[in-house]
């Protein structure tokens, strides 16, 4: 059926446009006749040229011409790179990030590029969507009413739910072209042609009142449709057809039966953005195949169908995006994707099967959203009122977002403001001791304790109140002891003792005033195994005989807590110390430990030579007397450990020039005896050698890590022996 008239009236100026011009110039040049100038003949020629286009016999013929339409529809109507609005992609994304708990990230050029290349992409393949349907032989629609369908839907943006229809397309829109819906478009074609068809008739024709009553039966008898209708408004017939009858109507939408589909981690896109194709989402995975590939990158994509007139599970009702193993988001098909006012027991049925999980998102979107207010009208400059002011300090409860470090928007809202003042609007309190008060009864200790430096005095009772099992508990309260009037010393040590908090005791000191006797501390802390605390901190005692407290420490069994700390502690001859730790606690403390000691005598340096493993004493060198060295280093180098020396050979600077000839001396001997042992070991590995592929050899040896040979047995310790004496020889190469 051909209708230029529809086209004319709709587009007044399109006879005259110059594509429609280009159309007639080809016509005449091929036919060598000329176009009647009418208006109707005008718009003809032009959908003439389209079918003609559409409909070649050659296959081949006719995907070029369509690639070639593509190439020139691409052209006029993608948006230009230029013209992308990157800025307010920019500040989108990253709102988005901070009302999730991200803070603000910057845009780098890789997203800049990479942001452009998925707007264009998207753009490209929602609008070969039509393309296609609409170039397809089985798209058999009038001429015109492709047209029609075809350019309005090339005039319409992003889509609305909160508004209930599709923006207007600028050459700035960025938004993918609106979603197909064959079944919507075909029964918006099919309205506007039937009521084409009608006002085409006499009013009294019988054939016309015949066509309205069908007409009125193919609305529903919808009023609201009638008068969409008589708009001839693409845009919102589609739109109207789109709510009510792809499945998201409130009437279909009361059916809630269906399945959930999870779409894998690393899964092409494909499925899932065809699944959502048709329908009125404003989910960023539907209106782009890029935004869906990058969301699979990073997780499952859970999305929840609904079961359409058929029974069949396609309608889309809830997407979870997940970003490995934690719930991202949660998006339902309402306005700015909230849940439809049907569907929440699946939800909380589907969030029940994640646990804590589903628990833990929902209490970090709650905070978010929360987060997000306050913030709002914290930059507005609105006064924030007691539940703001609760939950901005966190009392009842951590902030939680999806982020790793805590919302910077948190930091940006407190900065400024004065915790106390908040915290007498809170209590609806106007003095220091009432808000402490306020805050032990409501269990908040944990927070009074952590701002106790902002009172300036409280009462005794506090204090007590305040002391814990923990050490988190008690630093704070014991640094500002001060500020508790009349408080007595005596008493909170005693408390601390009741608790058995020694060492937030220890550790505090030197915050006690005199009334406390540091030596009896001492003996309760030994006396209760608490000893490694009196160590780390003994520049916080007062009056303690740091020589007898040593010999104390060592012959109760915390040998090591001297030696930890040994520098610390004033007046004390080390050789007495070593000699005490030899008897009751062994070699092991003072050889591990031994760079902590200094001016050691050649007495301990020999004892451990003696009683230790390896060559503790050459790579400690420094800790014994200068006087002693020299016997000590001999000493070592007759029982076999060369190669220590020349491992620590920077120590020995002290030697004189006949101190370096008798070493050298002694080393050599030493060489002499390792490289007999070498020539021996090469010997053995020779014999390896021809025995590599005797099984029975090799199983000898594996079993008894000996060489087989019947006169000459090597043990698995000479063989280490040896290998340590082969690595000695790049040492005397070097030398």
């Amino acid at each position: 059926m051909e209708n230029p008239q529809f086209l004319k009236r709709k587009y007044n100026n399109l006879h005259t446009s110059p594509e429609v011009a280009s159309a007639t110039n080809r016509t005449e040049k091929q036919t060598g006749e000329k176009i009647s100038q009418s208006p109707e003949k005008q718009i003809q020629n032009y959908l003439d040229r389209f079918s003609e286009i559409l409909n070649r016999e050659d296959t081949e013929e006719r995907q070029q011409g369509i690639e070639a339409l593509k190439k020139v529809l691409h052209k006029n109507l993608i948006i230009k790179e230029e013209n992308i609005p990157l800025d307010y992609f920019i500040e989108q994304e990253q709102g988005i990030a901070e009302q999730r708990g991200h803070g603000r990230p910057e845009a780098t050029p890789h997203w800049k590029k990479q942001k452009t290349k998925e707007i264009l992409q998207g753009q490209e393949r929602s609008l070969d969507k039509w393309i296609d349907y609409l170039s397809f032989p089985n798209a058999m629609y009038p001429d015109w009413a492709k047209y029609w369908a075809f350019r309005s839907m090339t005039q319409m943006g992003g889509y609305s739910k909160k508004e209930g229809k599709f923006g207007k397309r600028t050459e700035k829109s960025s938004q993918p072209f609106p979603t197909l819906n064959i079944a919507c478009m075909a029964k918006t074609i099919d309205l506007v042609q039937r009521n084409v068809e009608i006002t085409g008739l006499p009013k009294d024709d019988p054939e016309r009142l015949k066509k309205e009553k069908e007409l009125s039966y193919a609305l529903n008898h919808d009023s609201e449709y009638k008068e969409l209708l008589s708009t001839e408004n693409f845009s919102k017939l589609y739109t109207h057809a789109l709510e009510k009858f792809s499945g998201m109507s409130w009437e279909s939408l009361e059916n809630i039966a269906g399945q959930w589909k999870t779409y894998e981690q690393g899964s092409e896109p494909d499925e899932l953005y065809d699944s959502l194709q048709g329908y009125p989402l404003e989910w960023c995975t539907a209106t782009n195949i890029e935004t869906a590939r990058d969301q699979l990158e990073g997780g499952d994509f859970h999305v929840y169908y609904s079961q359409n007139k058929d029974g069949i599970s396609t309608i889309p009702r809830i997407a979870i995006l997940m970003e490995h193993d934690s719930i991202a988001e949660i998006r339902g098909i309402e306005k700015e994707q909230n849940m439809d006012a049907y569907i929440n027991p699946v939800l909380d049925e589907k969030l029940h099967e994640f646990g804590s999980e589903g628990e833990s998102y929902l209490k970090k979107s709650e905070d978010m959203k929360r987060m997000t207010e306050v913030t709002e009208k914290h930059r507005a400059g609105q006064e924030l009122n007691k539940d703001d002011l609760r939950f901005i300090h966190q009392l009842d409860g951590r902030i939680e977002g999806f982020g790793y470090e805590e919302d910077s928007r948190i930091n940006e809202v407190r900065e400024n403001r004065d915790w106390k003042d908040d915290m007498f609007i809170i209590f609806e309190v106007n003095d220091d001791n009432s808000l402490a008060r306020s805050m032990v009864i409501e269990d908040l200790k944990h927070k009074l304790r952590g701002k106790l430096e902002k009172f300036n005095e409280l009462d005794s009772n506090i204090c007590f109140d305040l002391l814990g099992p923990t050490g988190h508990d008690n630093y704070n309260v014991l640094r500002n002891l001060k500020i508790f009037k009349d408080v007595s010393h005596l008493q909170v040590l005693k408390k601390l003792i009741d608790l058995n908090r020694f060492e937030d005791i220890i550790s505090n000191m030197d915050c006690f005033d005199s009334s406390i006797n540091h030596n009896d501390i001492v003996s309760y802390s030994i006396e209760n195994g608490k000893s490694g605390y009196i160590s780390s901190n003994l520049d916080k005692f007062n009056g303690i005989d740091h020589k007898e407290l040593a010999f104390k420490l060592i012959k109760s069994g915390h040998s090591y807590s001297v030696v930890d700390d040994l520098k610390k502690f004033n007046g004390v001859d080390h050789n007495e110390i070593a000699l005490a730790i030899i008897e009751f606690s062994g070699y092991e403390p003072l050889y591990k430990k031994l760079s902590n000691f200094e001016n050691l005598n050649s007495e301990i340096g020999l004892k451990i030579i003696q009683n230790s493993i390896g060559s503790n004493v050459i790579k400690s060198i420094e800790s014994f007397k200068l006087t002693d060295r020299f016997l000590l280093l001999k000493k070592e180098i007759e029982l076999g450990t060369i190669k220590s020396y020349f491992d620590n050979k920077e120590k020995f600077n002290f030697l004189d020039e006949d101190q370096k000839r008798e070493i050298t001396s002694m080393s050599r001997n030493e060489f002499d005896r390792i490289t007999k042992d070498v020539v021996r070991f090469n010997k053995i590995l020779n014999f390896f050698a021809l025995n590599l592929r005797n099984e029975k050899f090799l199983k000898f040896l594996s079993d008894n890590y000996i060489d087989p040979r019947p006169t000459t047995k090597l043990s698995k310790s000479d063989s280490l022996k040896i290998k340590e004496y082969l690595d000695s020889i790049k040492f005397w190469a070097n030398d």
